[in-house]
């Protein structure tokens, strides 16, 4: 339950609370694509103003939680004030998210530039001012043009919204359960790779109707060719999503080249922590939970997904803004891993279901022998494989599936 604070501004004998927080910012398009990634999330935000820039965290029933860092850097102006006390590091305040974002996407919609011929007085760039003045207060947001001024009051409050961050930052070197949010001693496999594709897997994967999503990681050592005709050898990086739904199974494979997946390493753990090694791994999840990070994919450039051994899948978004000075916001998306036969369905059993033909053959060597590995041929689909030719029928809407 969530106790509201009466929003005005004033103190009992009438004046204005000093301020506390004040910034500005031409950013406006991308403060709303960011407030509406938090909303499929959590309709409301545990928000944390302080020095280093402005947090927002969502949590849905603890079983998946979103962050999303703003830099001060995005701001033309940046002022965080401690007042008397210079112990105050942060405040932190509750707010209706997808109200706000609802707002923002409302003064983005009404302030497109103007054409030169379109009638009507020229409104100019849009300037957005924020001001919060402390504990009881409303925050508020400032939008101005040339035309006009309008401000905007949103009420702050408690909430019982829990920040799984706290703790990590506590027992980050002890073995305590800290929350969803992910162990970076325990990771078991890392992936970097570009997001426009990924938002395209997730896309097919609503429209297949995926209920229980399988993530195959690889990269095995293998062989050119087969039997005595084996040429050398080669790590085979591999990212695989296997849907599960009620059509039957599914099977995309992400394109493999470095330029797209740039990056594929997966851990074990040995003595003294978790040390690269090579294999594959089978983990599974709720599509309906995992498809609530679609709009923050869609937003970013670059994408890093994680998991530890716990069970708790990361995904981190870097998402640019049209300024270009500007380092990135920063989205983490947490999640569980499914209580699901992933464990049983490994990626020999997924290959058996889709009767893939083998091209290769294992090997278990010491992957430190394969430190050039890169300038060995590789066989590899192209990347324009999956782009669209002239003369080829458009995809009416039909996942592409590989």
């Amino acid at each position: 339950m969530s106790l509201f604070v009466d929003s005005s501004q004033h103190d009992s004998d009438g004046t204005t609370p000093p301020k506390v927080f004040s910034a500005s910012t031409t950013q406006i398009s991308h403060l709303a694509d960011v407030l509406s990634s938090v909303v499929p999330v959590s309709s409301q935000a545990l928000m944390i103003l302080s020095p280093k820039g402005i947090t927002l965290y969502g949590d849905y029933n603890h079983i998946c939680n979103i962050q999303v860092s703003l830099d001060p850097s995005l701001f033309t102006s940046f002022n965080f004030y401690a007042g008397n006390s210079q112990e105050i590091e942060e405040l932190r305040l509750c707010i209706d998210v997808k109200l706000m974002a609802d707002c923002f996407n409302t003064v983005v919609l009404t302030s497109k530039p103007k054409k030169t011929a379109a009638p009507g007085p020229d409104t100019g760039e849009t300037k957005c001012y924020i001001n919060y003045h402390g504990e009881g207060t409303p925050f508020v947001v400032e939008f101005e043009d040339n035309v006009l001024s309008e401000s905007l009051e949103f009420s702050t409050f408690y909430s019982d919204i829990s920040y799984p961050y706290d703790a990590w930052e506590r027992s980050y070197d002890v073995d305590d359960d800290y929350g969803l949010v992910l162990n970076y001693n325990e990771v078991q496999f890392e992936v970097i790779l570009k997001s426009d594709i990924f938002f395209q897997v997730l896309r097919d994967l609503e429209l297949v109707n995926t209920v229980d999503l399988f993530l195959i990681v690889s990269n095995e050592v293998k062989y050119l060719g087969n039997g005595n005709k084996a040429g050398p050898k080669f790590i085979d990086n591999s990212l695989q999503f296997v849907s599960k739904g009620f059509m039957g199974h599914s099977k995309l494979m992400y394109p493999p080249e470095k330029s797209i997946l740039e990056k594929l390493n997966l851990y074990e753990p040995r003595e003294g922590g978790m040390v690269e090694t090579n294999g594959s791994m089978t983990t599974g999840y709720n599509y309906n939970i995992l498809k609530n990070v679609q709009k923050a994919v869609k937003l970013s450039s670059k994408c890093k997904i994680r998991k530890d051994m716990a069970g708790t899948l990361s995904i981190q978004l870097l998402c640019r803004s049209s300024m270009n000075s500007y380092s990135g916001t920063l989205i983490t998306f947490n999640m569980m891993e499914a209580s699901t036969d992933a464990g049983v369905l490994t990626k020999s059993k997924f290959n058996e279901m889709f009767d893939d033909d083998y091209q290769f053959r294992g090997d278990d060597t010491e992957m430190n022998e394969y430190q050039d590995l890169d300038k060995m041929p590789k066989p590899t689909m192209s990347y324009d494989m999956f782009q669209h030719k002239e003369g080829e029928e458009e995809n009416q809407g039909v996942p592409l599936f590989f």
